[in-house]
């Protein structure tokens, strides 16, 4: 017997004619739930000339206008952030979205895209991993504990949780 197949849509976040329409972001977030869509989408583009919501702040705001939908980033670009500073703004997005969030995390395509922040695109790979593993430990431990080459953790506390448990699901991505 096969699975039941769940349907998401990318959410409209480029906006290259005009300004941006969060009324009809609005309203596609909404129709996509009413016609039983399970997810809603953002990606990320930091840098570069297309006009882009930065994923996380765009699914706050998606949070607040939708009610059962799950909310998914595709992809974050992880070895751009602090893994200290993502822990806190997913979990955070977690615990107003109700448990919705889908936290979809990727390296980045282009390493010319990574040097402009001080990362070194050799070294991106074992950053991403080290990003996971410090999220995690921040979202299941209460004083959370990591050595790391790239970043280390003595007991960091960090509230709230995240609401799903042990931590909302992580997809990895490009």
């Amino acid at each position: 017997m096969a699975g039941k197949v769940s349907w998401g849509i990318a959410v409209p976040q480029v906006f290259f004619d005009g300004p941006i329409d969060m009324p009809l972001i609005q309203r596609w977030a909404k129709r996509a739930e009413a016609l039983g869509f399970e997810s809603l989408w953002t990606q990320e583009a930091i840098t570069g000339a297309v006009p882009i919501l930065e994923p996380v702040t765009l699914l706050a705001y998606l949070a607040a206008v939708t009610e059962r939908v799950r909310l998914g980033t595709s992809v974050i670009v992880a070895p751009l952030r602090n893994p200290v500073q993502l822990a806190k703004s997913l979990g955070s997005l977690d615990q107003m979205s109700a448990g919705r969030l889908i936290v979809g995390l990727g390296l980045g395509g282009n390493p010319n895209d990574i040097t402009p922040f001080g990362i070194s695109p050799e070294k991106r790979v074992r950053r991403f991993t080290e990003i996971i593993d410090v999220m995690k430990a921040l979202w299941t431990q209460p004083e959370a504990h990591f050595q790391g080459e790239f970043w280390q953790l003595d007991g960091l506390k960090m509230e709230p949780k995240p609401i799903q448990k042990p931590h909302p699901p992580i997809w990895l991505g490009a």
